[in-house]
């Protein structure tokens, strides 16, 4: 069977006879311990830098949303850059640090905002560096200060 998920249900498991049949056989359903709800973006990946300190990438899962940001960041030919505007107003990816709280909470402590999908995520624990792939082909490395516990980071390439 190609699912997992549906081969590891007890309706499964009773339907197949597997306990008479191969009782040798180990059938482990994934549990569930945690989930936090209310995360602006769907996480692509992640990275535990500690026990309490989550490093994830994401990016907008919507396809109209991700339109609709591509238009609003867009620069024209005779458009000036205006000095206090970010280079990205709407984010459709981002590299984002969350702490877990005593309550087990993720609460968000800094982000970067990409005006591409991020989709892939590497971190580096010699040097504090994470370097994140975006669907347009570009890759960002971050250095995250290791001296503040991570509570700050600084966009290196």
């Amino acid at each position: 069977m190609s699912k997992r998920d549906v081969f590891n249900t007890d309706l499964m498991k009773q339907f197949l006879q597997l306990e008479s049949i191969a009782p040798e056989s180990q059938v482990v359903p994934p549990k569930l311990t945690r989930s936090h709800p209310g995360l602006l973006q769907g996480v692509r990946d992640m990275h535990w830098v500690t026990d309490r300190l989550l490093l994830a990438v994401m990016s907008d899962t919507k396809v109209t949303s991700r339109m609709d940001s591509y238009l609003v960041n867009m620069k024209l030919p005779w458009e000036k850059q205006k000095s206090g505007v970010p280079d990205v107003i709407i984010s459709v990816g981002r590299l984002q640090m969350f702490q877990l709280s005593d309550s087990e909470e993720l609460q968000s402590t800094w982000n970067i905002k990409f005006d591409s999908q991020a989709i892939c995520l590497y971190f580096c624990h010699t040097s504090s560096r994470a370097v994140v792939g975006l669907d347009d082909g570009s890759v960002v490395v971050v250095q995250l200060e290791e001296s503040t516990a991570y509570a700050a980071a600084e966009k290196v390439f």
